[in-house]
């Protein structure tokens, strides 16, 4: 869960971070449905500086305001 934390690892530094968010006890199903999820999200759109928490029928997307954007 490390790599959802945008504080830990700032997403305009990588070409996007993929969570998968699984069951606590998870089955190869679970696995290949987020696998799934993220490559029908991935054919709809770009990840780049962004954080995907992929789950098996869902992405929540978060795009922190990169540090160098200014309000003016």
């Amino acid at each position: 869960m490390d790599f959802s934390n945008p504080l830990v690892f700032s997403p305009w530094e990588y070409s996007g971070i993929a969570v998968l968010r699984l069951p606590r006890k998870p089955t190869d199903e679970h696995l290949w449905a987020c696998c799934g999820t993220l490559i029908r999200g991935l054919q709809r759109s770009d990840i780049n500086e962004k954080i995907w928490i992929v789950e098996t029928e869902r992405i929540r997307e978060y795009r922190p305001e990169h540090p160098d954007v200014s309000g003016e």
